[in-house]
């Protein structure tokens, strides 16, 4: 099994608190921010969603900041919605990419249309199953971004799929130069090592990204050929560009295939 080149160490996750009518689905809540609004599952951030372009400092800048860095085409898929909390600093970077938003539970939706709508540009929510609706999905998409999770008793993790067939259907639903982004929690099972491996081979070339403040991993896949220093110039220029304080608390390395 392939390793990280790149210095790791441990991180703590918070992922971002929804209304009273939310509390009854797996103790989500919400809670009122000076910029928006904070989605919260179990104590666990799960999205900050805000009321204008921005940065969020948290893992979503960088998502964002694969996206704009790699210049992504006009097609971009979000599996995960919770809100949209990365179209705030996506839309900050410059990316106009019209957004297919992809989420088996409506809960955040209000919030979204609530604060983000006015500013969001062209985003269109399919309440459906990611893996569904990749497999119907028409066309190419430029970006795919899987920021998938589910509740599991006090815990927030991520279905199995994520690790084992989202991978290849994110793969073939890529364009020729597009960008995946996989935010990966810490699995449960297995190691980081050998649950990384399974998203990375079903692409040609594959970069993570480690967080100073974070527990989350994130995979960049595609069929570019640029090096991790390439993409970490390319990232840190966008989360400069927002004055994201993640700017200067990634890393990025190559995964070394065995």
């Amino acid at each position: 099994m392939g390793d990280i080149e790149a210095g790791s160490r441990p991180f703590l996750f918070v992922k971002p608190r929804l209304s009273k009518a939310l509390e009854e689905e797996s103790r989500v809540r919400t809670v009122a921010t000076r910029r928006g609004v904070r989605i919260v599952q179990n104590g666990i951030v799960l999205s900050e969603v805000l009321d204008r372009p921005g940065p969020t400092h948290s893992v979503v800048d960088v998502m964002a900041a694969a996206v704009c860095g790699f210049h992504a085409g006009p097609r971009l898929a979000l599996l995960g919605f919770e809100g949209g909390g990365m179209l705030a600093p996506l839309r900050a970077m410059g990316g106009v990419q019209s957004v297919d938003a992809v989420d088996t539970s409506r809960r955040s939706e209000p919030v979204f249309e609530m604060l983000c709508r006015k500013w969001c540009g062209e985003v269109r929510f399919h309440h459906q199953d990611a893996e569904a609706w990749l497999c119907a999905a028409r066309g190419p998409f430029d970006g795919i971004i899987e920021d998938i999770s589910i509740s599991r008793g006090e815990e927030v993790v991520q279905p199995e799929a994520v690790w084992t067939i989202l991978p290849q259907l994110v793969r073939h639903r890529l364009s020729s130069e597009g960008v995946a982004v996989f935010n990966l929690l810490k699995p449960v099972e297995i190691g980081w090592n050998a649950a990384i491996g399974q998203v990375v081979k079903a692409f040609r070339t594959a970069h993570v990204v480690l967080f100073d403040d974070f527990e989350n991993r994130l995979v960049i896949g595609g069929n570019h050929g640029l090096s991790a220093r390439e993409i970490s110039a390319r990232m840190r220029q966008e989360l400069k560009r927002i004055r994201s304080r993640l700017a200067d608390r990634i890393s990025v390395g190559t995964y070394l295939r065995s």
